[in-house]
């Protein structure tokens, strides 16, 4: 990648997206062939970033909602026994 480095979040793609644009784009000074890089750059790592991350909420899905119900069950036992 030759704009985007160090990016593992959608957050800090979007952050660094942004402040790219604020850099090269045409009204600022930059050149069309520049933003057309970073924009199909932060499309591909768009993509990738959000395929792993809907994977991994998917795999997690179930344990996070056992481990919701279990800590609510959990609070109210408890508060039941004071």
């Amino acid at each position: 990648m030759t704009y985007f480095r160090n990016i593992s979040t959608l957050e800090e793609l979007r952050k660094q997206c942004r402040d790219l644009l604020e850099i090269h784009h045409p009204d600022n000074g930059g050149n069309v062939a520049q933003l057309q890089e970073i924009n199909v750059e932060y499309n591909s790592l768009f993509k990738s970033l959000k395929d792993r991350h809907e994977n991994k909420a998917t795999g997690n899905d179930k344990a996070n909602t056992y481990n919701n119900m279990r800590d609510y069950e959990e609070k109210s036992v408890n508060t039941d026994l004071l």
